[in-house]
């Protein structure tokens, strides 16, 4: 039977109301997964409906990540489309709210990730909300090409590795863990850590981040999700790539700085430089620091 926008539902049960669309709403949206442009457009009448498992390409998870964590707005082009297709679904007036979503003064946006999630998969599962990937209009412009006798043919591409270690709540490694990678010519990967709880991924082409989930063998449903910069680099930022891999992600860099000495006993006038080669070294393969006796 063909779902409309009654029969929706929010886990749990919770019915999810999809409003009607009103005149003048934007309709349609070009969005940038990172890799990918990507059309999403909302169809007046739900055309046959198909769960999250049977999506054969699924940018919609990438695009989210980009765009908000738990608390805030990562960037604002990205998240006011996210939010207008949002109102455009559910008749809500949060855009109106936050013309900068990355200036949420009244934490509307707390944990609205999770809320725009659940909305948007309903959507498309539906057959209201639909996507495709964006192509060139045609005609394509030409290519000059070399005569096939004086064409180069370069170096044959060689295949790249990266590894990724994954940890409990306890920040100790996950052995066994069920790794899943997502990113650009990682499609959904699936791996199993080692006792050390690192798994290791084949790519043609080593992109510049990528989403993980993992879980422990016995639970169905992955426990854990975090988003990876693939490129450290030496810049000052480096080092708060590396506490938002290890979980530290509050919103300003000095509360995660903050949030790091407290859980290991540094005192509060310890400076980033002063904890660097311990987060370094825990974050890049070795093992949990102990906590400072204070």
């Amino acid at each position: 039977m063909q779902k409309n926008s009654a029969d929706l539902a929010r886990e749990g049960g919770e019915p999810l109301a999809l409003a009607p669309m009103r005149w003048g709403r934007e309709t349609e949206w070009r969005i940038s997964d990172g890799f990918s442009e990507w059309r999403f457009w909302i169809a007046p009448i739900g055309q046959g409906h198909v769960s999250r498992g049977e999506l054969t390409e699924d940018p919609l998870f990438h695009i989210i990540y980009r765009a908000f964590n738990h608390s805030w707005a990562k960037e604002d082009r990205l998240a006011s489309d996210l939010i207008a297709m949002y109102d455009a679904l559910t008749g809500s007036r949060l855009g109106d709210k936050l013309p900068r979503p990355t200036r949420d003064r009244q934490r509307l946006l707390r944990g609205f990730d999770a809320e725009l999630s659940r909305v948007l998969y309903s959507a498309i599962e539906a057959g209201i909300l639909k996507y495709e990937r964006y192509e060139v209009p045609w005609p394509f412009p030409e290519k000059e090409e070399k005569p096939p006798s004086k064409r180069d043919l370069g170096p044959q591409q060689k295949e790249e590795k990266f590894s990724i270690r994954v940890l409990n709540e306890d920040g100790h490694p996950m052995g066994g863990a069920i790794v899943r990678v997502i990113g650009e010519g990682i499609s959904q990967v699936e791996r199993t850590a080692d006792s050390g709880g690192w798994v290791e991924i084949t790519v043609s082409a080593m992109p510049l981040s990528c989403v993980v989930q993992w879980r422990a063998p016995s639970e169905k449903d992955f426990q854990y999700e975090r988003a990876l910069s693939l490129f450290l680099g030496d810049d000052p930022d480096s080092d708060h790539r590396r506490l938002g891999h290890l979980g530290y992600d509050a919103e300003s860099p000095g509360e995660r700085v903050g949030q790091y000495k407290r859980d290991f006993g540094h005192e509060r006038k310890a400076k980033l430089s002063d904890i660097r080669g311990e987060l370094a070294g825990w974050h890049d393969g070795g093992d949990k620091p102990k906590a400072k006796k204070r």
